[in-house]
């Protein structure tokens, strides 16, 4: 299976797709002589963005409001099986407990935020 890439701002030269060096030389006589020029950026190659693996929080962030409920509806009923266990009480239908907790995830993900 294929890893899934982003492309990010390369950090070696903020996505400007160069660097700028600088050489100093000493001529001798309490003088220097200073060189300055741009090169290529070797970590993007002169095109300023990268590709790099893309994180499970990437993955989670990309994820539309339907998508999110459900994975969120599947941890939380995991957890409400593990509680039913550990203190030996019934659990219902495991079907509808997940339709249950994504239906309440989606009102919760389609609220208004208000600011601070």
């Amino acid at each position: 299976m294929a890893t899934k890439m982003k492309t990010i701002l390369c950090p070696e030269c903020d996505g400007k797709g160069h660097i700028a060096r600088k050489e100093y030389t000493d001529n001798g006589d309490g003088t220097a002589t200073v060189t300055v020029w741009n090169e290529s950026c070797p970590t993007c190659k002169g095109w300023g963005n990268i590709e790099v693996p893309m994180t499970k929080a990437d993955e989670i962030r990309a994820m539309n409001d339907e998508d999110l409920a459900e994975q969120f509806a599947i941890v939380m009923v995991a957890g409400m099986e593990a509680i039913t266990e550990i203190f030996n009480l019934p659990c219902p239908d495991r079907i509808s407990m997940i339709a249950n907790a994504k239906l309440k995830v989606q009102r919760m993900l389609a609220e208004s935020v208000e600011e601070d």
